[in-house]
């Protein structure tokens, strides 16, 4: 998105994602995709998922078994041995490969299925020997030579014999003098022991012969049971109930009680889709009534699924895959992956942020929150915490921050104020039409405005900014080189300045004719890389000459009307366009949009900042996004699953 300059007038569009909710939070959105019939899932009420371990995704519904190759979805069904219909409710890999699957009334098996190059080759038979209950919650989870699965409130374990045999259904035995409940809720696996919770609020503990160690949990609640189970380690186990967790460490003898935030009525009736799930990080995730959180062992953190794709849907389950990206199951909306996962983190108003729309950043010292300036005012965000609070109100198209640590900001349309942030005290200068604040590498401060280019000395701060009589011209972007040289716009000219008044050069046979540059870059002491209405231009200059201009090609996915533009760390350049970021770097373009997790593919002009850890920061028309890994980010974006037509395999090609 670009900042009006032309007619002066403050363009104000807001992006309403969420009501207006308190601001001191602690959440970001995960960028999702949606995948439902329109790719192959014709039934949308996601049940159960499980990754296999020749790569292909399985979904059970509430109608049925499909698979995913990459592209879309394809139903299983009874060309390969499985009912034409029905509610499937479990997945599990055996310890033999052989793929096991629970209806609410019977289960199937086939063999060799982490194995399999292709999906339709397996065969299913029905297992027999048992009568089982009509569950509509049942579960199955591997262990040791076999599988557990629920049946109503009791458990059973299903053998494996052999390579390609799959056992009768036994019941569960304890040893003599223990039993094991019969009102079980939940169960989980740990290594070899084996965790339950029960209807009557024990948490219970066995391993080898299974001797049960049970606890009564502390808080007695009341028409709630704990409907899921995560084990920590050997002696600690998390249950959770619609409202309620307990920690329970069997070591210690200690039990914790704890009411969820985020959780009010929205799981009643769905309690048997709740799940708690260890990520990568070692979080714990979870359902609250309006999406996910996560928790750190401390405390609980919402995470947003955005609005216009997720309408906050029943979430019933959830896949982390070998990328780390998680795959949600929803009831009625099909099933979402998140892009880029740990890669991409992005933030709006429901964040917590003022405005959708971000134009600028600035971090004034390492380790300090970082400055963000909306249509609607000035955030600071404490990247160690994640949280956002709101500064002041008005437009803030452009902010920066000097070398002595004092906050630049404009205010209005003919005010930019200085503020000292270890004293808040605060200097207002009269400055008209300003476009983009240029800190130096010293004490330099550089004002682009319509009037021309302004220049500030802070070891002179009373004096404040004044215009350099010899560029009385309009400038739009600029910025200070290694040698703390200003390279500034102005028309299709391209100005060389030093401080305090030392005009160097001034090119400007280079441009197409219609040609606006919005933004600018140096790569070296020699590379120059400008941006604007129709694409980009590379100069290399020596001195005062100007060797050679050449306009550079870009990739045809990559938008041409560039507004914003950063050389990192890395030696790459990134470019913001209205079609997303357009990256050079090894040699490549590379184009990312919303399929790779930006909350928008219109950039705010200025909006691309590279904050001190190497990550990127982009702002956009619907909030800011976060690289929080660009090398990550780099290596996942052009990956992409293809379908062989002979075998059916899954292809990683870049």
């Amino acid at each position: 998105m670009k900042y009006s300059v032309k007619n002066h007038k403050i363009l104000l569009i807001i992006w309403i994602l969420f009501p207006v909710i308190c601001p001191n939070i602690y959440a970001k959105t995960l960028p999702i995709k949606y995948y439902d019939d329109q790719k192959g899932i014709d039934n949308t009420v996601i049940t159960c998922q499980l990754r296999i371990g020749n790569g292909f995704l399985l979904v059970g519904t509430q109608n049925g078994i499909y698979f995913y190759d990459g592209i879309e979805f394809q139903r299983l069904g009874q060309e390969q041995g499985l009912p034409y219909s029905g509610n499937i409710q479990s997945l599990t890999i055996m310890g033999n490969g052989s793929l096991l699957i629970a209806y609410h009334d019977r289960m199937f098996a086939a063999a060799n299925a982490s194995i399999i190059d292709n999906p339709t080759k397996l065969r299913f038979r029905p297992l027999v020997g048992i009568q089982l209950i009509d569950d509509l919650a049942r579960r199955i989870v591997r262990w040791r030579d076999g599988v557990l699965a629920t049946n109503g409130f009791s458990l059973v374990f299903i053998k494996a014999e052999g390579s390609t045999v799959i056992g009768r259904p036994q019941p569960v035995e304890a040893v003599p003098g223990s039993a094991v409940p019969s009102d079980i809720t939940a169960f989980s696996t740990y290594n070899d022991f084996l965790w339950l919770a029960t209807r009557s609020g024990q948490v219970c503990r066995a391993r080898g012969e299974l001797k049960f160690l049970c606890v009564k949990t502390t808080g007695g609640i009341a028409d709630e049971y704990w409907m899921t189970l995560a084990v920590k380690d050997n002696d600690t186990a998390i249950t959770r109930s619609t409202r309620h967790f307990s920690i329970i460490n069997l070591k210690n003898k200690t039990t914790t009680f704890t009411r969820l935030p985020y959780t009010e009525h929205r799981y009643d009736f769905y309690d048997h889709f709740l799940f708690l799930t260890w990520t990568p990080k070692g979080k714990l995730l979870t359902q609250r009534d309006d999406g996910l959180m996560d928790w750190d062992g401390k405390n609980w953190r919402r995470l947003f699924l955005p609005e216009e794709q997720a309408n906050f849907p029943i979430i019933t389950s959830l896949l982390f895959d070998q990328s780390q990206t998680i795959w949600i199951g929803t009831l009625g909306q099909g099933l979402a992956r998140t892009l880029n996962y740990n890669s991409v983190e992005n933030w709006g108003k429901q964040d917590g942020l003022t405005n959708d729309l971000v134009w600028s950043f600035t971090r004034p010292a390492a380790n300090s929150p970082l400055w963000i300036g909306t249509d609607a005012g000035v955030d600071r965000l404490d990247s160690r915490i994640e949280r956002i609070v709101p500064f002041r109100s008005g437009t803030t198209y452009t902010l920066a921050s000097d070398q002595q640590g004092n906050l630049w900001l404009p205010e209005g349309a003919e005010v930019v104020t200085r503020l000292d942030l270890k004293d808040n005290t605060e200097h207002r200068f009269r400055l008209v039409h300003l476009n983009q604040i240029v800190p130096g590498h010293s004490n330099d401060m550089w004002f682009l405005t319509r009037q021309g280019i302004f220049h500030s000395d802070n070891q002179n701060p009373e004096i404040g900014p004044r215009l350099l009589e010899d560029l009385p011209q309009p400038s739009i972007t600029g910025i200070v080189d290694d040698d703390n040289i200003l390279w500034a716009t102005q028309g299709q000219k391209i100005v060389e300045f030093k401080a305090p008044n030392q005009l160097i050069s001034k090119s400007s046979k280079c441009f197409a004719p219609f040609f606006e540059p919005d933004a600018i870059i140096t790569r070296n002491h020699k590379e120059i890389w400008i941006g604007g209405t129709s694409g980009i231009y590379r100069l290399i200059h020596q001195g005062n000459s100007l060797l050679s201009c050449e306009e550079i090609t870009l990739p045809k996915e990559s938008g041409t009307n560039i507004v914003a533009m950063l050389h990192d760390k890395r030696d790459w350049i990134w470019a913001g366009t209205d079609r997303g970021l357009s990256l050079f770097a090894n040699g490549r373009w590379y184009v990312f949009d919303t399929n790779a997790g930006l909350p928008s593919n219109d950039v705010s002009q200025g909006g691309l900042y590279q904050d001190e850890d190497g990550s990127i920061w982009v702002g956009t028309s619907h909030g800011l996004s976060h690289i929080c890994n660009p090398k990550a980010f780099l290596e996942k974006e052009p990956i992409r699953i293809f379908v062989g037509s002979a075998k059916l395999a899954l292809l990683w090609q870049n």
